[in-house]
């Protein structure tokens, strides 16, 4: 008896395990790879090249064609890192985004705006620049001691 396969049949399940997803981004690694997160409940590996898509898709995820890989935009971020101690700013990797985003709150310089804006120039559409109202606060405390937990026993 001769048996065939379809498509749907050859197909992988869906991957929906992020650490899996993970471990695909990193045997890419961090220049074919930019990063893993969910999107309307499953696992999209971004990645910036068609046969790394192949390669996600063959595992049963969602791979997502961007221009910019993990080492491009770590790049970008550590370079905004050494802009230490100006207030009223934030900045982090947005993975869905494909790209850095920068926050920056009322009460910041020019002089700072310009700092920032000079250290992501280099970058293009890698950074996102946004200008936001309000300010950051701090609600960082220090922590001592803690509650003890006791058994309850009936």
């Amino acid at each position: 008896m001769l048996t065939t396969t379809t498509a749907a049949q050859a197909a992988p399940p869906p991957l929906t395990d992020p650490v899996k997803a993970t471990v695909i981004a990193d045997e890419l690694g961090d220049k074919r790879a930019a990063g893993v997160y969910y999107r309307n409940g499953r696992v999209v590996v971004a990645v910036t090249d068609q046969a790394a898509a192949e390669t996600v898709r063959s595992a049963g995820a969602i791979a997502e064609v961007v221009p910019y890989s993990t080492a491009e935009l770590d790049t970008a971020k550590a370079k905004l890192d050494q802009l230490v101690g100006i207030p009223n700013t934030a900045w982090s990797v947005d993975q869905s985004a494909n790209r850095v985003e920068v926050q920056i709150y009322d009460g910041v310089s020019a002089a700072d705006r310009s700092r920032i804006e000079d250290a992501a120039s280099g970058f293009g559409g890698a950074v996102d620049i946004t200008e936001r109202s309000g300010k950051i606060e701090s609600t960082a405390y220090a922590m001592r001691g803690g509650l003890g937990i006791e058994a309850l026993r009936v």
